[in-house]
């Protein structure tokens, strides 16, 4: 084979793996040994808390320690790219869509939520109750505003019998490689197009220094 059909397959390869969806499933019954996180590639599947929980080796201790002072000054690094009002609101506005944009990469498969509330008196547990409902009634609607959600039930109840809640989740996320890509080319033209011209201001704003004449 001639090295452009090589190239070609393998750009080919390279499309199909960014266009192939990669999903995040979280199915948990309220317990820690009950909860299992899986990662989807395609039709592979890989048990993703096994791997995040596995002992770690213990690490050397370095020989020496860098001194404090080589650390650079954050708080001026910050100080130089945020400077009044203005740039505070325009940053603000940024980072909202950045996370707007950033969310609606990201679809919910299947969300399920059982929440059955419960203590150790009846008068807490309508409390308690209430406020989830309350908290629910307040919060699903940012969440279906900003997300794409496909198939989804959620459901709060109260149980006078018992004395602890229970909680049960079924979440799959799903998303694409060349969507992620593409959220963090807009990610670093927006972070340019804020930091460039703030750094070309503070630039200009140096006092020419002196030289020395002998």
């Amino acid at each position: 084979m001639s090295g452009w059909v090589i190239a070609g397959i393998i750009a080919g390869a390279l499309i199909l793996l960014s266009f192939t969806p990669f999903s995040v499933v979280v199915r948990s019954e309220g317990t820690t040994d009950s909860t299992r996180v899986w990662l989807w590639i395609g039709f592979l599947r890989f048990d993703l808390l096994t791997r995040l929980t596995k002992p770690k080796k213990p690490k050397k201790k370095a020989e020496k320690e860098k001194p404090e002072e080589d650390k650079p000054d954050r708080a001026s690094a910050l100080r130089r790219y945020v400077q009044g009002f203005d740039d505070i609101k325009t940053l603000a506005s940024l980072l909202t869509r950045l996370l707007k944009r950033a969310l609606r990469v990201f679809r919910i498969g299947k969300l399920r939520l059982f929440l059955t509330v419960a203590t150790n008196d009846a008068a807490g547990t309508a409390l308690w109750f209430g406020r989830a409902n309350i908290a629910a009634g307040t919060l699903l609607p940012l969440l279906y505003q900003y997300l794409r959600i496909r198939n989804d039930r959620i459901r709060i109840d109260a149980d006078f019998q018992r004395d602890k809640t229970l909680v049960s989740l079924h979440l799959r996320v799903t998303t694409t490689p060349a969507a992620l890509f593409l959220l963090a080319a807009y990610a670093v033209f927006a972070l340019l197009g804020y930091i460039l011209p703030r750094r070309l201001r503070s630039t200009a704003a140096k006092p020419d220094v002196p030289v020395n004449q002998t």
